[in-house]
């Protein structure tokens, strides 16, 4: 997951500032070269469900692999390679295949296509979380971190299109004075700053200069009105089921003061009520049962007998007699 988030953040700036190399960054290259050449090895031997039912066949497993990720994960990986092969070998033969070079660089960005595969990492972290609150507040940070990545990747590629469209022709570049001596960061910012403000009610100095510039511009803004109201109403949703989640409580806990003043119940007895009810709606929340899950009825009748077996295991082997019978 943080290689992926690392290529979503530096495959846009490369592609679009092209900054100069650093020590880290030829770090976390042969890191993530490491890593996803491994993984196509991974791959080729990992199990994977097949309507329901885990599949451990190698055979089967390597045509699974062919049919989804093997042709991409091998492309991009040889896209890595020759492109580390090639900057090595800076020879005259080599200097030919600038424009060869700018495609691989191109191809390389298909590693954020692995983006995809955040959503199956992403359910398997909610699936070890027990809190509705913290749910509810994942969901709302995924919302913003996606927001944040689209604007990450417009901003460079507005700025990517002024310097393409750059041939003596107008471009907001030129407009804002940007020239080699122009930090990156101060360019990736004022980029980033545009972006932003075609996503909310804002304003800056930057505007389109040329046809292609205003085109894009307009298709953004679409965009941005489809995906901002969509994420609004996202946060809208969760602030409610917050609301609501908290309100259930209160209005409980209120209910139980009411009680107790209305009463005369004393001040140290009503602490301890008080504390012990919270005690046990705490508990309450971390324990299901299997009535309030709906979808162990459609489990087959194998499936249901291990589920029961794992579930009363830990309680009958405390006896002596059971656990001996659990060894045989």
């Amino acid at each position: 997951m943080f290689l992926i988030g690392y290529d979503l953040v530096t495959i846009p700036i490369d592609l679009a500032f092209e900054p100069r190399p650093a020590d880290y960054r030829m770090v976390m290259f042969w890191l993530a070269l490491w890593f996803w050449t491994a993984d196509v090895m991974f791959s080729c031997c990992t199990g994977f469900y097949l309507n329901g039912m885990e599949e451990l066949r190698q055979r089967k497993i390597l045509i699974h692999y062919a049919r989804t990720w093997l042709v991409f994960d091998l492309i991009v990986i040889s896209s890595d390679w020759v492109t580390w092969v090639s900057e090595r070998e800076r020879a005259s033969a080599m200097a030919r295949m600038g424009k060869s070079l700018r495609i691989l660089r191109v191809v390389r960005s298909l590693r954020l296509l692995r983006i995809v595969k955040l959503q199956r990492m992403m359910e398997k972290v909610l699936d070890h979380v027990n809190s509705e609150y913290v749910i509810i507040l994942i969901g709302m940070l995924r919302g913003t971190v996606i927001v944040l990545s689209l604007n990450h990747i417009i901003a460079c590629s507005w700025y990517s299109l002024s310097e393409v469209n750059n041939d003596g022709a107008e471009a907001w570049t030129k407009e804002a004075k940007f020239d080699n001596e122009t930090e990156i960061s101060y360019k990736y910012l004022t980029s980033l700053h545009w972006s932003l403000t075609q996503f909310t009610p804002a304003s800056m100095e930057v505007v389109p200069c040329n046809v292609h510039e205003r085109f894009f511009a307009v298709c953004i803004l679409i965009f941005a009105l489809l995906v901002f109201s969509s994420f609004l109403s996202s946060i809208t949703a969760s602030m409610t089921q917050l609301r609501q989640l908290s309100w259930r409580f209160d209005k409980n806990l209120s209910t139980l003061r009411k009680y107790l003043r209305s009463h005369r119940i004393s001040t140290r007895l009503s602490m301890r009520i008080l504390k012990y009810v919270e005690y046990k709606l705490a508990a309450q929340k971390q324990e299901i049962k299997d009535s309030d899950v709906q979808l162990l009825s459609i489990l087959s009748a194998p499936l249901q007998m291990e589920l029961v077996q794992e579930t009363c295991e830990p309680v009958l082997t405390r006896h002596p007699f059971f656990r001996q019978y659990a060894l045989i």
